[in-house]
């Protein structure tokens, strides 16, 4: 389960916007409540994919690579899991937690989670949490080109695998990608037990 929870901006990254997107090959409730959490947050989100059918992850690179074509080069954008993810604060605060742990914008984020599955890839890079170090492929920040190029590669390496792939690029490209090990972008949890509420709806990472 996964949450989006995000901290204050600033003016120096006002100008910039974030597009979020996420893939869905079928309507539910799962979806229609993410949907409803981007709404009440203020969110410029897509839903793409809806009556595809799903062929494994790949049909998730396929989707997320055509609609980056049509996307704005000057936005940020966020691929986030629709099915097992909430939104729970407004974009401007996640637009500029991004920025601080990416340098600026100078690579993509990815979520963190403690435990490496079996589609996970056991990388040897720096992570801030190192309790939280490898890649969830869940949560995706930054801009189209980046994303593309990430996506490119994984396309190659493991189609059947977005996750196992972006642990993958990670480990061959450091520099590329920064792996949210502080749970600041997105909280990445085995239970709702590693969840605190605050005030307003807000929730973060215990």
């Amino acid at each position: 389960m996964s949450y989006y929870f995000p901290f204050k901006s600033n003016e120096t990254i006002s100008q910039m916007f974030i597009k979020l997107v996420c893939v869905a090959t079928e309507t539910n409730s799962f979806l229609e409540d993410w949907k409803e959490s981007a709404s009440a947050w203020g969110f410029d989100f897509d839903v793409i994919g809806i009556g595809e059918k799903w062929n494994g992850f790949q049909t998730k690179l396929e989707l997320v690579k055509n609609y980056l074509e049509n996307v704005d080069r000057d936005c940020i954008v966020v691929i986030a899991d629709s099915y097992d993810l909430l939104l729970c604060g407004p974009p401007s605060e996640l637009l500029h937690k991004y920025m601080n742990i990416s340098d600026g914008g100078s690579c993509i984020a990815v979520g963190g989670e403690a435990v490496c599955f079996l589609n996970g890839h056991k990388h040897s890079q720096f992570v801030n949490n190192p309790v939280y170090k490898y890649v969830n492929g869940g949560f995706v920040m930054g801009r189209p080109e980046q994303i593309k190029k990430a996506y490119d590669y994984i396309m190659e390496k493991t189609p059947f695998d977005d996750q196992l792939g972006m642990g993958m690029y990670f480990d061959e490209f450091p520099f590329r990608v920064v792996v949210d090990g502080n749970q600041e972008l997105v909280a990445n949890t085995r239970s709702t037990n590693e969840i605190e509420f605050m005030e307003n709806g807000r929730v973060k990472h215990s």
